[in-house]
């Protein structure tokens, strides 16, 4: 997994550096709110709440895999470029999480389910600008990415002054596509603007990081499966040089 990683970021920095070489560059940063589709493990979660519970501790759910904030950043290198428009290709980087957590607590102790997911991508991309004013634009654009995904289960058990924590780790990687829409204004010599994407996830398993071929699966026996797919909302700023 880690070769093929190294693999696809060699073959996207020799691509974009051809173009580097012969055109001035623009880099980019996003913020981003995110949504994503994490049924399985909010499926692995509601098992453990049942387990929990199961023993007599009225734990809840306090969080189960809402929306967060992930960023980006890259360059983009422009192919053809005009007074009025401009197509370009590129490259970056994003990264996102999100999470869940059960909890209970009381006067003879604390129980804690901490979920974890993480994901870092690494991509390239093709993107469309065009002028509809002196210094407003509109742009359209089309991501492929490479992600490397992390998913932990702490547990963490109080009782008086005795605790005991257990982590497991799992991880996964897979490909995404991610269209996307945008407007922005020239301001200051940079574009400042908002985006809107929809992330296209191959939904993939979760291997354990200590047994290699041994994946996380719920109570039915099924395979677990980590999908950040979902809508992408943005603030972007370009600055070109």
């Amino acid at each position: 997994m880690k070769k093929t990683f190294i693999n696809i970021v060699v073959i996207i920095f020799v691509l974009n550096s051809i173009a580097f070489c012969q055109h001035s560059v623009t880099f980019f940063g996003t913020i981003s709110y995110n949504t994503y589709a994490m049924g399985d493990l909010e499926g692995i979660q509601n098992e453990l709440l049942i387990d929990i519970r199961q023993n007599n501790i009225p734990a809840d759910k306090t969080e189960s895999f809402p929306p967060y904030f992930g960023y980006e950043f890259g360059f983009l290198i422009p192919v053809i470029d005009t007074s009025d428009r401009t197509f370009s290709i590129g490259g970056f980087v994003e990264h996102g999480s999100t999470g869940g957590r059960i909890h209970y607590q009381d006067y003879s102790g604390e129980l804690k389910v901490d979920q974890s997911a993480v994901e870092t991508s690494i991509g390239t991309m093709v993107d469309y600008q065009t002028s509809v004013s002196e210094i407003f634009n509109f742009g359209l654009n089309f991501a492929v990415s490479y992600t490397l995904s992390s998913f932990s289960i702490t547990s963490l058990l109080k009782v008086g002054d005795e605790s005991q924590e257990d982590e497991l780790s799992f991880s996964s990687a897979s490909f995404s596509f991610k269209p996307g829409v945008g407007s922005s204004m020239d301001l200051l010599g940079m574009q400042l603007g908002i985006s809107l994407s929809y992330l296209i996830y191959i939904p993939s398993n979760l291997e354990f990081d200590q047994y290699s071929e041994a994946y996380l699966i719920n109570q039915s026996g099924d395979k677990v499966n980590i999908n950040w797919s979902g809508f992408r909302l943005g603030l972007q700023m370009r600055v070109s040089l």
